[in-house]
């Protein structure tokens, strides 16, 4: 059976802490955000905190294998790590945290980064707080009331258990809950593992319905679909409206891959692209299209990668590396216009990396290092001039830390001396 990840249940099993790093300075909700929700660019995984701290209590015997947080996974240590990617490969990020405290020695841990989010609960055969079903799922902010009380029931999706291993609850629920297959959980269990508490959950084999025949109008299909997404397969064509569509997505717990690969129309992956456009990688080939393309790469530029490369056109790349300037360096190198890269560095500097030595002017170091002082180390040392230094200097200002602690107590003149050339005074 699957289950529900929570809370360690006995006290000695949790213990406060806290994330931190020298470029970060104390925790911040809105650094860890993007990755909490999975949408996080390689910049954002590449900037992530690289400490934690834990605060001593006199019940912490030894650091337990998961140090758990209500909104994500938290930091689970090495065998947990091995043990998930073992079981899906690919499929999480692990990222390397040392955990330490005033009495233990420094351990690494790994915050777990995933994008594997699947409407995997079953509404009308899950208890909430408020009662069964959506609605009641909905006021009760999706949590199962089985989180709290071990003699409540949640039920899951089976296709879901079975080809998962560690996932989480969709964006539109407003607290993420995780769960696991039996295959990690037993595992957990079976070596006394602490940090999570595991809660047994059932399994149902949701399909549709099809021996119900078409609905004939459109309020038929609203109502329907609201309830059960599923139904969205008895919705004749021309009734497929932009709100029937959004509906039915609604109702699938807004996860693209939750979907029936048979519904995924170019209508529901298009309302799905605005919503996460990472989710193009979900998308079938037969609804593949430009405008899907385009609401992708709008809503996230990291689409762009899901997109084959000949079918990268120009105005793709453009609205790209608009959302997300790293981007760049999924672009073609042949559609590395001199437009496309100004785009880039304006939205990130440090794209300016990925810029063609041709097409670093004057103009477009200058937007680069205006967004973020740093791309100064990409700019030629021909471009290396006052004005340059200038531009770089009041784009550091705009950082809430001063130059001398983010780079160590080093002064400005040395960072400029280091990345190439000093300036001039």
């Amino acid at each position: 059976m699957p289950y529900l990840i929570c809370h360690a249940a006995t006290l000695k099993d949790s213990c406060d802490w806290d994330l931190y790093n020298e470029d970060y300075g104390d925790f911040d909700m809105d650094n860890l955000r993007p990755i909490i929700k999975g949408q996080s660019t390689t910049e954002d995984l590449k900037n992530f905190y690289k400490k934690a701290f834990v605060s001593d209590r006199d019940h912490i015997e030894d650091f337990p294998d998961v140090f758990a947080n209500g909104g994500f996974p938290g930091l689970v240590s090495k065998i947990i790590k091995d043990k998930l990617e073992e079981l899906e490969p690919g499929v999480h990020v692990f990222l390397p945290v040392e955990v330490m405290s005033r009495k233990k020695e420094v351990v690494t841990y790994y915050f777990i980064y995933t994008e594997n989010k699947i409407s995997s609960v079953v509404y009308d055969q899950t208890e909430f707080r408020m009662g069964i079903g959506y609605a009641a799922a909905e006021e009760s902010g999706f949590t199962p009331d089985l989180t709290f009380h071990d003699d409540k029931f949640c039920t899951l999706k089976k296709d879901v258990c079975e080809k998962n291993h560690l996932w989480r609850s969709p964006d539109n629920e407003n607290k993420f809950n995780f769960f696991c297959s039996d295959a990690f959980g037993e595992f957990f269990i079976e070596n006394d593992m602490t940090g999570w508490s595991l809660k047994y959950c059932s399994v149902e084999n949701v399909l549709p319905d099809n021996s119900k025949g078409m609905f004939s109008t459109k309020t038929e299909c609203l109502n329907a679909v609201s309830k059960n997404g599923l139904e969205y397969g008895r919705v004749p064509e021309h009734l497929r409206t932009y709100q029937i569509c959004w509906a039915a997505y609604r109702s699938f717990g807004c996860s693209l891959e939750s979907i029936p690969e048979h519904l995924r129309t170019p209508e529901i992956c298009k309302i799905a692209m605005a919503d996460d456009g990472k989710a193009l990688k979900y998308v079938p080939e037969a609804s593949r299209n430009n405008e899907v393309y385009l609401e992708a790469v709008n809503n996230n530029g990291d689409a762009l990668m899901f997109i084959p490369a000949d079918e990268r056109s120009p105005k793709l790349c453009l609205a790209a590396v608009t959302d997300d300037g790293l981007v760049l360096k999924h672009v073609p190198d042949q559609l590395r216009t001199e437009e496309i890269c100004f785009a880039a560095v304006t939205s990130a500097g440090s794209a300016l990396e990925y810029v063609p030595e041709q097409h670093k002017t004057a103009e477009v170091c200058k937007a680069a290092v205006k967004s973020f002082y740093a791309a100064i180390q990409y700019v030629p040392d021909s471009l290396k001039t006052p004005e340059i230094y200038e531009i770089t200097q009041e784009s550091h200002k705009s950082l809430s830390k001063s130059i001398e602690w983010m780079f160590n107590k080093k002064s400005f003149a040395q960072v400029l001396s280091k990345l190439g050339k000093k300036k001039d005074t």
